[in-house]
């Protein structure tokens, strides 16, 4: 009976961790959302093509998105994977 417990409330636990993680995958979305909105204004205060893929500014740029990981412990590697397919795709 007791172990009929634990595997239900473990359960439960389950359930609330992934409602959770839900939750912030759709905030992250949202955020990502809106990332674009803010990346596609840019677009139109640049001079043409090159001055959207300047090349000297992504290493400075991932570099400073690496710091923000490191500062919130996530792996540099990950946030600087993630922001390279975000810029790649803008």
């Amino acid at each position: 009976m007791d172990r009929r417990r634990g595997v239900g409330a473990r359960r439960r636990r389950l359930f609330v961790v992934t409602r959770r993680l839900s939750f912030l995958g759709d905030g992250a979305v949202d955020l990502l959302a809106r990332r674009w909105q803010y990346g596609r204004a840019a677009v139109r205060f640049k001079a043409g093509e090159a001055d959207i893929r300047n090349a000297t500014y992504l290493p400075v740029f991932l570099e400073r998105r690496r710091a923000w990981a490191v500062a919130v412990g996530l792996a540099p590697d990950y946030v600087e994977a993630l922001f390279r397919t975000i810029t790649g795709a803008s």
